[in-house]
Parts: C-alpha cells; sequence; structure tokens
C-alpha cells in the first residue's frame, strides 16, 4: 500500500493516529472530570 500511494498513506496513517488519540485522550479526560479525578485528595 505505502509503494502505491507514496507519502500520501503515511500522511494518512499519521492523521488517523492523531485522530484516535485525541478522541481516546478527550475520553479519558471527560471521564476524569465527571469523577474529580484529576488531583488524588
Amino acid at each position: 500500500m505505502v509503494s502505491s500511494h507514496g507519502n500520501h498513506a503515511l500522511w494518512l496513517t499519521f492523521l488517523a493516529f492523531t485522530l484516535l488519540r485525541g478522541l481516546s485522550l478527550g475520553a479519558i479526560a471527560w471521564r476524569l472530570t465527571r469523577r474529580d479525578g484529576w488531583f488524588v485528595h
């Protein structure tokens, strides 16, 4: 796949990784905010 699409495949993979990372970190942050778990009291 990389040979047929060249550099575009690398950028698409990077964008997909960044999107999934942002969504997963956003979900974790949302859950921590709901539970007030950012800092241990």
